[in-house]
């Protein structure tokens, strides 16, 4: 038997528990793991001999579980490869090259992830978030770490979306605190603000809307947003308003948001954003069928084709807000179709939030 299905055995964890227990060790440490079930067959492969940890994954196991590091060619305990020193330097040197094109590598991934979801750009931006986050652990520089910070804020808020996307709202929350985390070491409200707006999403997954509503709120009230992301923020809270049944509020908001979106021309003030007027005009549709209101149904088939086949997390979202209408109205038909092609996009994306949204939609049906 091996030595860390020894250890985790004594201590009654199953293989899912242990995989927990290193998301949270990681998680202190500023650093994301995969989701607990991927962890788990690593855990499978490490604990039958077909693979070895290496050794940011042994410092792990030492702090969960008491195992000292190995170097697998020897035996014998270890220290990591490097001395601080060493480290320290590795995360200073190239530095601005290696931005730049953690940079471009994000922008390819926050396009696939729009275009495919996070099926196919999940893993790799957690990899492009695990590099970053190496980087500001170790940067010493208060400028240094404000430019990491800055990235990390961003990719791990680009995480988070995903990984509540992909049903792993654990790792998703994990993610959004460390955006925040990192928003505030580099000094940035905007950033701090976007990651609170999409943390406001995982509140609304697991029923908390008046909390949700109230996070966003205290996010768009930062000082000296640009103008689009703060129509985001509208726009988000007019849907946690929504959710906790405040049609008033909801609407207010998305009266805001129409007014607050400026004309096209600032985009590059928030890459991370992708909202103009039909976007909003999907949005307002979904804000529209939580309220029950006629006008919704217009909104969201007039966005129809921005989304087909280009975005397929945002058409599943708009497939899933016609079922609903149609089966509301009484139109098998019609709600049975758009099921049926939500539930085909849904897969391919691999959107269990909106495999979650059907299901729910069956079960009320």
């Amino acid at each position: 038997m091996s030595e860390i299905k020894k250890r985790r055995q004594d201590r009654g964890w199953s293989q899912v528990q242990l995989a927990g227990r290193l998301q949270e060790a990681a998680a202190r440490e500023g650093r994301v793991l995969p989701d607990a079930q991927q962890l788990k067959s690593t855990i499978s492969r490490w604990e039958n001999g077909r693979a070895r940890p290496d050794w940011q994954y042994q410092a792990l196991l030492e702090r969960v579980l008491g195992l000292p590091a190995v170097r697998p060619e020897t035996n014998e305990i270890s220290s990591p490869p490097s001395s601080l020193d060493m480290t320290l330097q590795q995360a200073r040197f190239g530095l601005d090259e290696a931005l730049d094109t953690l940079r471009v590598q994000v922008e390819l991934v926050r396009r696939l992830d729009g275009s495919l979801g996070a099926r196919a750009a999940l893993q790799q931006a957690r990899s492009l978030l695990t590099d970053a986050s190496e980087r500001l652990t170790f940067s010493v520089s208060s400028a240094d770490r404000r430019r990491v910070g800055l990235l990390v804020a961003d990719l791990a808020s680009l995480v988070g979306w995903q990984s509540l996307d992909a049903g792993d709202s654990h790792g998703a929350w994990r993610s959004f605190e460390q955006a925040k985390a990192a928003a505030r070491e580099a000094g940035d409200a905007a950033l701090l603000a976007h990651a609170m707006g999409e943390q406001s999403f995982a509140l609304l997954d697991v029923g908390r809307a008046g909390e949700a509503a109230t996070l966003v709120t205290q996010a768009r009230n930062s000082f000296g947003l640009p103008p689009r992301l703060t129509a985001w923020l509208f726009a988000a809270e007019a849907e946690a308003f929504a959710s906790a049944g405040d049609g008033i509020a909801a609407r207010r908001c998305l009266h805001s948001a129409e007014r607050t979106l400026p004309a096209p021309g600032d985009e590059s003030l928030t890459p991370y954003l992708r909202l103009d007027d039909v976007n909003l005009a999907r949005w307002r549709g979904h804000v529209l069928t939580q309220l029950r209101d006629d006008a919704a149904a217009p909104e969201l088939l007039g966005s129809m084709p921005s989304v087909r086949g280009k975005y397929g997390r945002a058409e599943a979202g708009l497939l899933v807000d016609l079922a609903t209408i149609a089966l509301r109205r009484g139109d098998g038909e019609a709600g049975a179709r758009h099921i049926r092609e939500a539930e085909r996009v849904s897969t391919l994306t691999g959107s269990h939030r909106q495999l979650r949204r059907l299901a729910a939609l069956r079960t009320a049906a």
